[in-house]
């Protein structure tokens, strides 16, 4: 009777310092993590990513002003200690939205093993405040797009982000790049791979 007495204790006092351990860990990473992640389908994907948004100034020297929102997904690492250096996959462009790397990411499956990987839409581009306008959008015209002069679309296109109230001065690389540094640390990876 006895020793039943110590067996149950034991595995009670190693439940309860597993469950602590675990509890720790968990709360470790949730401090780290500033941002909520929520369930989500990427094209071509056919497992779930965590899915979130960031909201940053559009005009850094501007703190307080205009706010948009920067999307990205996480593919977590297949395993419970990932390392804690990510790797973000960063489109191409013009105009190319993380979501069009999905299918890429999802082939990594040796990276995938101990780290996660994140895919960020630049500002400006998928679901991070697109910059879409109607004079550029495709139209049903059989016209040859080469022999089409591009500028006055573009002008007609900047006019009506400017009129939209889009500072188009704000969306170049050096913004993207502390789009891409305040996503990281909303996530809480210390750094991460490109």
């Amino acid at each position: 009777m006895r020793r039943r007495d110590l067996l149950r204790r034991r595995s009670a006092f190693f439940a309860v310092a597993l469950a602590g351990a675990l509890a720790g860990c968990a709360a470790e990473a949730d401090r780290a993590r500033t941002v909520v992640l929520t369930e989500c389908r990427l094209p071509r994907l056919a497992a779930a990513a965590q899915c979130g948004t960031l909201e940053v100034p559009e005009n850094r020297d501007q703190p307080d002003g205009k706010k948009i929102a920067i999307a990205f997904a996480v593919l977590p690492a297949n395993t419970l200690t990932p390392k804690p250096d990510a790797l973000v996959l960063l489109p191409g462009g013009p105009g190319q939205s993380a979501n069009s790397l999905a299918a890429f990411a999802s082939r990594l499956v040796e990276v995938r093993r101990t780290r996660d990987i994140v895919l960020v839409d630049p500002r400006g581009t998928g679901r991070s405040s697109p910059l879409d306008c109607a004079a550029l959008k495709p139209d049903d015209t059989p016209d040859d797009v080469l022999d089409t002069d591009p500028v006055p679309k573009a002008k007609e296109c900047l006019q009506e982000l400017v009129a939209r109230g889009v500072d188009v001065a704000q969306y170049t690389t050096a913004a993207w790049v502390a789009d891409l540094d305040a996503v990281r640390a909303a996530l809480g990876y210390p750094t991460w791979n490109l």
